[in-house]
Parts: C-alpha cells; sequence; structure tokens
C-alpha cells in the first residue's frame, strides 16, 4: 500500500513562503525514498494550480506579509520545481463536470472543486490498495474531500515550534 499526496494551492505555497504548517509541508516535499535515496515522486497536483500559486505569492507580496524580492525569489523557485517537484494532472471535461457536480454537494469554491475532483479522479486511477491524501489548508475542502472518501491531512495540524 502506498499513500500517494495530492497538494492543493494551500499547501503548495507553504513550501515557498514560510508560514505555519511550512515545515511539515517542506518535509513532505523533500521526502527521499530509502531505496533510491531520491525524491520519491508521489506528490500530485493539477496544473492549474501553477497559475494559482502564483497569483497567491503576487497577493502576499501586495498585503505586505513578504517583501516583492521574497515574491520573486517564491515565483522563480516555484516556477523551476513545480514540474520536477510534483506530477501535473491535465484538466479534462470530466474533471470539470466532477468539480462542477462537488459544487453542488460542498461549499466549495470553482478551483477548491477542480482541486478536490482531480484528487479524486487520481484516486479512480490507482491501485485500489493505494490512498490519495488529500493536502489543504482549507477546512471546508478538507472535509468534502473526506466526505467523499479521501484521506485528508491540514499543514495547519502539522505546526512545529517556532513556525
Amino acid at each position: 500500500m502506498t499513500d500517494y499526496y495530492y497538494l492543493d494551492t494551500s499547501a503548495q505555497v507553504k513550501y515557498y513562503v514560510s508560514e505555519p504548517g511550512s515545515a511539515w509541508v517542506r518535509q513532505l516535499v523533500n521526502a527521499r525514498t530509502p531505496e533510491t535515496k531520491q525524491q520519491g515522486k508521489r506528490l500530485f497536483t493539477v496544473i492549474v494550480t501553477v497559475a494559482e500559486a502564483t497569483a497567491a505569492f503576487a497577493i502576499i507580496a501586495r498585503v505586505g506579509r513578504i517583501s516583492r524580492q521574497a515574491r520573486d525569489r517564491a515565483f522563480n523557485h516555484y516556477m523551476k520545481t513545480v514540474s520536477t517537484s510534483f506530477h501535473l494532472l491535465a484538466v479534462t471535461k470530466e474533471v470539470i463536470d466532477l468539480a462542477a457536480r462537488l459544487t453542488q454537494r460542498h461549499p466549495l469554491k470553482g478551483y477548491d472543486a477542480v482541486q478536490l475532483a482531480s484528487a479524486l479522479r487520481l484516486q479512480e486511477i490507482l491501485e485500489p490498495k493505494d490512498t490519495v491524501v488529500f493536502v489543504a489548508g482549507d477546512e471546508s475542502v478538507l472535509v468534502a474531500a473526506k466526505t467523499e472518501g479521501l484521506k485528508a491531512d491540514n499543514p495547519f495540524l502539522h505546526i512545529a515550534k517556532g513556525e
């Protein structure tokens, strides 16, 4: 049995911008497999996360939580590493249709529904013994993920001392 981690935008931003839960997300993303000492490519996200995460860096800078220089570093680092750190899932008509249905069952915003739909489609294509763990910092999407049958985890539950 293997756990595969699906990180939504809120979780990914914590890797690039220090905030509560960042240490745990960094540990998860930087995990190495014992056999190969290489990054275990068990991390997934949907391609639209690239636009959403980079927009988040800009918003965080605009509200003064990070400097422009820190925004630029986060943006550049993200753009260089996202495709090597994560399997990027495509947005398909099936994902959009499922996302639309999810918005009727749960109080989700559009992109949150696309994130959850992508994770659910990933779970469908994995071996039955394998598990997708949906990682997000938003309780409403985590509740929806659990209700839809996914395991879920919240970086805010893993806050290290001094974070």
